[in-house]
């Protein structure tokens, strides 16, 4: 492991881009990356603010990091961090209208696959998917546990199913985030790394604390510490799921839940 330390102009407030590191060289490092478990450097800096950067040698590397710094004259410390929220969110496509040609079109379709009950459940869902997401799925596509929470968290009466209203809003917002991904995946690798995760989270409106946006990695993530675009989807839906939740019953900045309904919505996502 080893460390950089960089000139920092900002509050402290938000993550730190890409660029940011491409365009500023580091004040100063420590003098190698070494296989031990600490390492230390002495450094004369000049009036300001800087960010001490540590890392593993290798990419991808879980690691957890202690950082002490003694100081010949007072100073102060902070984390680098953003709290977690909606960031402009992006504009909602309008309500559904029964009228519309368009709405007709997509409500014989979805008669076709559902049948005349005109409901999906996960396993219906689970085919339809995979089969019309060929193209950006790696590997056996949407697993039906991921497509179970799907239906669980479009299911507004709670019926274990999806009607032509809730299956036509997760549609659309399945179309959202595949353009979103196609954008962000830069490499063109069909995951995303966690930059691109947290790129591409921003674009949907929502930004993650570094807490939060770590156990968002761990819980949908590879071995490789990669998203594929089926986790992608599912994550993205259980968040959009907990925020609408939360805003439904929060009271200025926290939202009160007993512990019923506290375990149904736990439960049933």
């Amino acid at each position: 492991m080893g460390f950089a330390i960089y000139e920092y102009k900002g509050t402290g407030e938000g993550n730190m881009e890409k660029d940011f590191f491409l365009y500023n060289a580091s004040k100063a490092r420590s003098a190698t990356f070494i296989n031990t478990r600490e390492i230390s450097g002495r450094f004369r800096l000049p009036k300001g603010r800087f960010v001490i950067v540590p890392s593993t040698f290798e990419p991808n590397s879980e690691g957890d990091f202690l950082v002490r710094v003694y100081s010949l004259k007072q100073a102060t410390s902070q984390e680098v961090d953003e709290e977690t929220g909606v960031v402009d969110l992006p504009k909602q496509p309008a309500p559904v209208d029964p009228n519309d040609p368009q709405t007709g079109k997509f409500r014989e379709f979805f008669k076709k696959l559902t049948g005349d009950d005109m409901e999906v459940d996960a396993w219906e869902l689970q085919e339809i998917l995979n089969a019309a997401m060929q193209r950006e799925l790696k590997g056996s596509g949407f697993t039906l546990e991921s497509c179970k929470s799907m239906v669980a968290m479009s299911d507004d009466d709670r019926s274990g199913k999806l009607g032509f209203e809730e299956f036509l809003e997760l549609w659309r917002d399945i179309g959202t985030w595949k353009k979103v991904f196609k954008k962000y995946d830069k490499d063109g690798s069909g995951t995303f790394n966690a930059y691109e995760l947290r790129s591409a989270l921003r674009a949907v409106g929502y930004k993650l604390s570094q807490k939060t946006f770590g156990a968002m990695v761990l819980r949908y993530a590879d071995k490789e510490s990669q998203i594929t675009f089926d986790n992608f989807i599912a994550s993205a839906i259980k968040l959009k799921h907990m925020f609408t939740t939360f805003n439904e019953n929060k009271s200025g900045n926290e939202a009160q839940f007993n512990l019923d309904k506290y375990l149904m919505i736990a439960m049933y996502s």
